[in-house]
């Protein structure tokens, strides 16, 4: 018997197709072979898969098999991570035992859950020219997380403003201040794929920038929604280390 264990708070989940696993013909290195098998043709085979604890009985084993199963975090768990550091390591559990060989033998994998939901970048390429471009990605997990991304630009920097301190928002018919949306990827690996670019009037009623503190607030339209936050400044200082810090409103915990 086979026995997986998951880690306190996640729960076993279906494939695509509906299967809560499958399970395949292997060699002797544990390398399965293609298509999966339909369960019902093992002899001797039986499977009950629960919430968070799964076991597959073979009677008949006489040749090596791959079982694939799909796991995740219950939501109430994965809402725990997002307050917190911004990485997470579980454990998960699988037993091998037989009638005459108990308690068997058991291994465990690491599980590591990147909750990060903010990262912030600059590119240098320009910097020569005096023009350093910022990035600001917000990953909320389709979450409603946070209202609105805060980026207090350290003396030495400036985004483009007229002589009345208003944003220049276009110059020579390119976007100062550009915002897309992220897309989580369809494969569930967590990343995002940049997708759509907001119209400017829409980038305008949600971005505003505070002068006197040096403050760019952009508002999430989609609370639920991934953004990444481009935006072109200028040095106007003398030479040396620059460093400016961003922060998420509105949302809890030191990972933030």
């Amino acid at each position: 018997t086979v026995t997986d264990t998951l880690p306190t708070g996640w729960e076993f989940s279906a494939f695509s197709g509906g299967a809560m696993f499958l399970i395949y013909s292997a060699n002797g290195s544990a390398v399965a072979t293609t298509p999966a098998l339909n369960p019902s043709t093992i002899t001797g085979f039986t499977s009950s898969v629960g919430t968070s604890t799964a076991t597959f009985t073979f009677t008949d084993l006489d040749q090596p098999y791959v079982i694939l199963v799909k796991a995740k975090p219950t939501d109430a768990t994965f809402d725990g991570y997002l307050v917190g550091v911004d990485s997470h390591v579980e454990t998960n559990t699988v037993n091998l035992r037989t009638a005459n060989w108990n308690p068997g033998v058991t291994d465990t994998q690491n599980v590591r859950i990147n909750t990060e939901l903010m990262d912030k970048s600059v590119d240098v390429t320009q910097q020569d020219s005096g023009i350093l471009t910022w990035r600001l990605n917000y990953t909320p997990f389709n979450r409603p997380i946070a209202d609105a991304i805060q980026d207090v630009l350290p003396e030495g920097i400036d985004l483009r403003t007229d002589s009345s301190g208003e944003l220049i928002w276009i110059q020579d018919g390119v976007r100062n201040i550009t915002v897309h949306e992220l897309v989580p990827n369809a494969n569930g690996n967590g990343g995002y794929t940049v997708g759509t670019e907001l119209d400017l009037a829409v980038i305008q009623a949600n971005l505003v920038y505070d002068n006197e503190t040096r403050t760019l607030t952009f508002t999430f339209p989609d609370k639920t929604k991934g953004y990444r936050v481009s935006y072109i400044t200028d040095i106007t200082g003398q030479p040396g280390k620059i460093t400016n810090s961003a922060s998420l409103i509105g949302a809890e915990g030191d990972g933030t």
